[in-house]
């Protein structure tokens, strides 16, 4: 019978900007043992990729208009996105089990909506699901969620636009199903921040020493 561990924290990295595929396969042997050994650490992951697209479950290459980076097609929930510099990626491997899909979900948002008052923004200018999943400042789309999960474990997670070098990845495409001119950025809407601060933000809301 396997270990029953109740996870009290969680280990952060930061991984600096990193192609879409090594940072699946880092998700992918996290999440593999996370599902042989239950008190095997949650991991919460920071980054930013290199310029690509990636394809969601619901999502249509169709959506796709131009070609200019490479195209993934993944596991995650959602339609199409776009990944980049000028955007902080956190990936989340844990046990969702206790919390279920749609309280993961709510989870996630309400942790971004806690991260963006810390870095100053107005509370009453923030709005989760105007249009679908996501994070919007003064009706704009900021961050957009797409989970993965297998036995439990989830992973991929939530991307956070924070400078104006992601708007032109965007308007190559249907981003989530929404018009490009829906989806800004933080320096857009606020001002600009580094991927890397942002992290050590969001992981200061987990009283976090690691």
């Amino acid at each position: 019978m396997k270990a029953l561990c109740i996870q009290s924290e969680f280990k952060f990295q930061y991984l600096n900007e990193i192609d879409f595929l090594a940072a699946y396969r880092i998700q992918q042997r996290l999440v593999e043992e996370k599902i042989n050994n239950p008190c095997y650490p949650d991991f919460i992951l920071g980054l930013s990729h290199h310029p690509c697209f990636t394809v969601g479950r619901m999502g249509e290459i169709s959506d796709i208009k131009s070609r200019d980076f490479p195209v993934y097609f993944t596991d995650r929930g959602g339609k199409v996105t776009y990944h980049g510099p000028g955007q902080l990626v956190i990936y989340m491997i844990m046990n969702i089990k206790p919390l279920g899909v749609k309280g993961y979900l709510d989870f996630l948002e309400k942790n971004i909506v806690r991260l963006l008052t810390r870095l100053g923004i107005p509370e009453n200018a923030i709005a989760t699901n105007l249009r679908g999943r996501g994070i919007w400042v003064n009706g704009k789309k900021v961050c957009s969620l797409g989970i993965g999960i297998r036995k439990w474990i989830s992973y991929h997670g939530v991307s956070i636009n924070l400078d104006k070098r992601v708007h032109q990845g965007f308007r190559a495409i249907v981003p989530c199903g929404l018009r490009s001119e829906e989806i800004s950025s933080l320096q857009e809407v606020y001002r600009a921040f580094s991927p890397r601060f942002v992290f050590y933000k969001f992981k200061e809301l987990f009283n976090a020493s690691n």
